[in-house]
């Protein structure tokens, strides 16, 4: 399955809202990937009442708007490139509410736990 296509996002959207209640704040992070032919890739993670799910397309209101290049989002998936050093380099930019990030740590682990029964089947 191809990483980030609409059957790969699917499944993922399965997995991640079959997760546990994990203790988060409220919070919507639209995440925006574009290509090499700078088509932008848009979807959305929302963390409510311990709950996370993941939407295609964008919101209308996101507290955070995460963007970065198709081969940064790779390298981080792939576990080749930590996301905070993708951040402090500026190849991830993160706009909007950044405090509203404050205590989604665990939320995040989570999420990508969730995904690593991805990992074996997805192609880049």
């Amino acid at each position: 399955m191809r990483f980030l296509s609409d059957d790969w996002l699917l499944a993922a959207s399965r997995l991640v809202e079959s997760m546990e209640p994990v203790d988060s704040p409220d919070v919507v992070i639209e995440q925006r990937v574009v290509d090499a032919d700078s088509t932008a890739l848009v979807y959305c993670v929302t963390l409510t009442g311990g709950r996370a799910s993941l939407t295609m397309g964008a919101t209308s209101s996101p507290a955070v708007v995460i963007s970065e290049s198709w081969a940064t989002a790779v390298a981080v998936f792939r576990g080749e490139r930590p996301a905070l050093d993708a951040v402090l380099t500026g190849d991830i930019a993160v706009t909007g509410d950044v405090m509203s990030l404050s205590g989604v740590g665990a939320a995040f682990a989570a999420v990508g736990a969730a995904l690593d029964a991805l990992r074996a089947d997805t192609t880049f």
